[in-house]
C-alpha cells in the first residue's frame, strides 16, 4: 500500500510542476532562464527536503504518521501558491528591479514550502526499514514514484491540461495529497514500529557512492537537456513531443530501478553502469542519425504541419532513450542500497538524493546555459560521455578487480576516443546532408546557416529560389506579403504613430516595413537572438536597418517585456511562430495576452496579431477569445491569395480615415516596400479589399467556440480535436461568398 501512496504522490508532484512553471513563466518570462530557475527552485527544494528528511527518518517513530503529516504539509504549501502570482505580476509590472534576481527569488520564495515537503518524503518512508529489507524498499519506492510520475506526465498533457485547465489540474493536485496524507495516517496506526536504525557509521564507500550518484544526477539531466534538443523537432515543436520524451526517460528510469533490486551492489558496478551509460548515450545518437534520415527529416523540416506528430516520434524516442535510461535508472537505487546497510536507509537516501539533485542542477544548467551554445549539441554530447566515463573509470579502478583497475580506464578512453572522432565539431543538418545527399539528393535542401541558440536550433535553408527560417526544425517564416501587411495596415490607420513594437522577428520582414514609415520607433522583441543574427541571409539591406536609430532589438520574451514596459506603444504587432499547438506559442494567443496588450496601447493604439486560417476549431477559438478581450475589433486578410489574417484591436473606435491612408501608402518608402515583392498592391483599392469587417459581422459564427486563456491553453493540445475531420476544415467565416 505504501508503494500505491507513493506513486500517488509521485503523479501529483508531476502535476504540480507543469502546472506551477505554466504559471511562473507567464510572470517571469518564457526564457530558458526562466524556466531553468524554476526548475532550479524545484530541484533545490528537494535537495534541501532530502537533508531534512534524513534527519527526521533517524528520530521518527512511526515514519508512516511523519509521511502522512508531510503530505498534508505538501497539500496545504501547495494551497497557498495560487495566492503568490497575482503578487508575482505586480511586482514584475511596477518594479524597476534587475529580472534576474526578480526570477530567482520568486521562484524559489513560490516554490520551495512545497518541494522542500516533498524531497523529504523518500527518506521518511525509507527510514521505516533497515538491513537487508531497506535494499529492496529503497528500489520499490523510487520505481513507484517514477512510474507516478509517468503517469503524471501523460495524463497532464492528454487529458488535464486540455479538458480541466491549470487551475483545476492544480486542485486535483491537491486533493490527492491530501487524500495520500490522510490514508497514511489511517494506516499508521496499525502500522509495526520499525526496527530503530543504527547510528551513521563510518564507510569507506561513502564518499564514493555520493560521487557516483551526484555525476549520475549531472549526466542523467545533461543528456536529457540534449535528447530534448535533438528530438522535439520531430514532434514539430509540440508539447506532445516534451511529454513524450520525458515519459520515456522517467518509464527507463523506473525499469532501471526495478532492475537494481536484483544485482548485488558495488563500487565497481556503479562504475560499470556510468561507463555503460556512456557508451548507450553514443550508440544511441548514432541510431538518432539513422531514424532521422528515415523519417526524411530534413525533407520536412520547412513544413510546419496542422496536427502534431506523435508516434513515430515517440517510437524514436523508446529505441534511442531506453537502454541508457534504464541503466541510468540503476544507479541511485544501487548507491542507497549499499549505504543503507552501514548507516539506515532513512539517512543513506537523504544524504545521497541531496547529492543526486544537486548535480541534476548543475547537469541542466551546464547543459542548457553553457555547452549547447557555446559547443554545439553534439559537442555538449561528448562532453557528457567524458563525464561518465571519468567517474565510471574513476570508480573501478578505485574498488574493482585489480585485472581491471588498468582496463577501466583504458576502454574508458578508447571510447572517448571514438565518440570524440565521431563527434567533435560535427554539426548534425549539415553533417548528415553532405553524408546523405550523394544518396538521397531529395532529402537535401541547400542549409545555408544554423546556430544552437539558447533558446533552441535555428537554421536557414534554401529550396529552389526561396528562403526559410527554420527553428527547432520548423519552418516557421518565409517571404510573403503578409508579414508587410501586419505593419502597414495598423500603422496607416493609426491618426499619429509613434512608437511601435514587434513581437517575434522573424526573417525581418515586418520591421523593415514598420521602419517604412517615417517618424515610427520600433522596438522588436525575439526570444532567440540566433533569429536576429539571421536577418541578413534574408535581406541584402540589414545592417542598414538595424543600423536606423529608430530601431531597437532586444532578446527576450515579448510577453515578458510588455508587461514590464512602463512608456507605452501606439501600435503592438504580434506574430506568433507556428504552427498553433507549437509549445509557448499559445502565450501571444491567449485572451489574457490580449487584455495585456490592450493595456499597454497608449489612447487610440491599435493592436495587430497574425492568425494563421487553419485549422478551423483553432482560428475560431483564437478569434473568439481577440474580440473577447478587445472592445472595438475588426478582421483583416494578410494577402488577396491567403496564408492568414491579421486581427486588429483598439481600446477606442478605429478610425477608417481614407485620406490618411492614401496618403501613408503613397509615401515613397512605404510604396517602395509594398510593391518590393509583386504587384500586389499596386493601387490603393487592394488595400481596402482586405478588410473583412468589425467584430459583431462574425459573433455568429464564433458562438459554439471556447475562449483561448491563460488557465485553458487549448490551443497547445489538439490531439483529440485533431482526430476529427472538422479539425481540418478551413474556416467557414472566411469562405468567400
Amino acid at each position: 500500500m505504501t508503494y500505491a501512496l507513493f506513486a500517488v504522490s509521485g503523479f501529483a508532484a508531476l502535476v504540480y510542476e507543469t502546472v506551477w512553471t505554466r504559471r511562473l513563466v507567464l510572470v517571469l518570462g518564457a526564457t530558458v532562464y526562466s524556466a531553468s530557475t524554476v526548475l532550479a527552485g524545484f530541484m533545490a527544494g528537494f535537495a534541501l527536503g532530502a537533508l531534512l528528511g534524513a534527519r527526521l527518518s533517524r528520530k521518527a517513530l512511526s515514519p508512516l504518521r511523519l509521511y502522512g503529516w508531510l503530505e498534508l504539509g505538501i497539500a496545504a504549501a501547495a494551497a497557498l501558491f495560487p495566492l503568490c502570482i497575482p503578487l508575482m505580476l505586480e511586482v514584475m509590472e511596477r518594479t524597476a528591479l534587475p529580472i534576474g534576481p526578480l526570477r530567482f527569488a520568486m521562484s524559489f520564495a513560490s516554490v520551495l514550502p512545497a518541494t522542500v515537503l516533498m524531497g523529504a518524503t523518500f527518506p521518511v518512508l525509507c527510514g521505516a526499514r533497515s538491513g537487508e529489507a531497506a535494499g529492496t524498499r529503497i528500489a520499490g519506492l523510487y520505481t513507484a514514484n517514477l512510474l507516478g510520475a509517468c503517469a503524471g506526465v501523460l495524463v497532464n498533457a492528454f487529458l488535464l491540461l486540455a479538458f480541466l485547465g491549470l487551475a483545476w489540474s492544480h486542485w486535483l493536485a491537491v486533493a490527492l495529497n491530501c487524500v495520500v496524507g490522510v490514508t497514511a495516517l489511517f494506516l499508521s496506526r496499525d502500522a509495526a514500529v520499525p526496527e530503530p536504525e543504527p547510528p551513521a557509521a563510518a564507510s569507506g564507500s561513502v564518499g564514493w557512492t555520493a560521487l557516483a550518484v551526484g555525476v549520475s544526477g549531472f549526466c542523467g539531466m545533461a543528456f536529457e537537456v540534449v535528447w530534448f534538443r535533438l528530438l522535439l523537432p520531430s514532434f514539430n515543436n509540440s508539447a506532445y513531443g516534451f511529454a513524450t520524451v520525458l515519459f520515456v526517460f522517467l518509464f527507463s528510469l523506473g525499469i532501471g530501478s526495478w532492475l537494481a533490486r536484483r544485482v548485488r551492489p558495488g563500487l565497481a558496478l556503479l562504475g560499470g553502469l556510468q561507463g555503460l551509460s556512456a557508451l548507450l548515450g553514443f550508440v544511441g545518437y548514432a541510431g538518432f542519425e539513422l531514424t532521422q534520415v528515415l523519417q526524411s527529416r530534413f525533407a520536412d523540416m520547412a513544413n510546419s504541419g496542422i496536427s502534431p506528430f506523435l508516434f513515430i516520434p515517440f517510437a524514436e524516442a523508446l529505441v534511442l532513450l531506453t537502454p541508457l535510461a534504464v541503466v541510468q535508472g540503476m544507479i541511485f537505487p544501487t548507491a542507497a542500497r549499499l549505504d543503507a546497510a552501514g548507516e539506515g536507509a532513512g539517512a543513506a537516501v537523504g544524504r545521497l538524493y541531496f547529492w543526486n539533485t544537486l548535480g541534476a542542477i548543475l547537469g541542466t544548467l551546464t547543459a542548457g546555459f553553457w555547452w549547447i551554445p557555446a559547443f554545439n549539441v553534439q559537442n555538449a554530447l561528448l562532453l557528457i560521455l567524458g563525464a561518465a566515463l571519468a567517474c565510471g573509470a574513476v570508480l573501478i579502478a578505485a574498488a574493482g578487480p585489480r585485472s581491471l583497475r588498468w582496463a577501466a580506464p583504458a576502454a574508458a578512453a578508447a571510447l572517448l576516443a571514438l565518440a570524440w572522432g565521431r563527434l567533435r565539431g560535427r554539426y548534425l543538418p549539415s553533417a548528415m546532408m553532405e553524408e546523405w545527399g550523394t544518396h538521397f539528393a531529395d532529402l537535401a535542401p541547400e542549409l545555408l546557416s544554423y546556430t544552437e541558440d539558447l533558446e533552441g536550433s535555428v537554421a536557414v535553408e534554401q529550396r529552389g529560389g526561396g528562403r526559410r527560417l527554420v527553428i527547432n526544425g520548423v519552418g516557421v517564416a518565409g517571404y510573403t506579403n503578409i508579414t508587410k501587411l501586419l505593419a502597414h495596415i495598423p500603422l496607416a490607420l493609426h491618426p499619429r504613430p509613434e512608437r511601435a513594437l514587434i513581437i517575434c522577428f522573424g526573417l525581418g520582414t515586418t520591421f523593415r516595413s514598420a521602419l517604412s514609415h517615417e517618424g515610427v520607433r520600433v522596438d522588436v522583441v525575439e526570444l532567440a537572438g540566433a533569429v536576429l543574427k539571421a536577418f541578413p541571409l534574408f535581406y541584402r539591406d540589414a545592417e542598414r536597418w538595424t543600423g536606423d536609430p529608430r530601431a531597437r532589438l532586444i532578446v527576450n520574451d515579448g510577453r515578458n517585456h510588455l508587461l514590464r514596459d512602463r512608456e507605452g506603444y501606439d501600435v503592438i504587432l504580434a506574430d506568433p511562430s507556428p504552427p498553433l499547438y507549437s509549445a509557448g506559442t499559445v502565450n501571444l494567443y491567449s485572451r489574457d495576452f490580449f487584455a495585456l496588450a490592450l493595456r499597454k496601447l497608449k489612447p487610440g493604439g491599435l493592436l495587430a496579431v497574425w492568425l494563421p486560417e487553419y485549422p478551423e476549431p483553432e482560428f475560431n477559438m483564437v478569434l473568439k477569445s481577440f474580440f473577447a478581450a478587445v472592445p472595438h475589433a475588426q478582421l483583416w486578410l494578410g494577402s488577396a491569395g491567403g496564408g492568414g489574417v491579421v486581427m486588429l484591436g483598439s481600446a477606442a473606435p478605429i478610425p477608417l480615415d481614407q485620406a490618411r491612408v492614401s496618403r501613408r501608402l503613397a509615401a515613397a518608402g512605404v510604396r517602395r516596400d509594398l510593391l518590393e515583392r509583386d504587384g500586389e498592391f499596386r493601387d490603393e483599392a487592394a488595400f481596402w479589399k482586405l478588410a473583412l469587417g468589425p467584430a459583431r459581422d462574425f459573433a455568429g459564427a464564433l458562438a459554439a467556440a471556447p475562449e483561448v486563456t491563460d488557465e485553458f491553453p487549448r490551443i497547445e493540445y489538439p490531439y483529440f480535436r485533431a482526430k476529427t475531420k472538422a479539425y481540418y476544415r478551413h474556416p467557414a467565416i472566411l469562405a468567400k461568398p
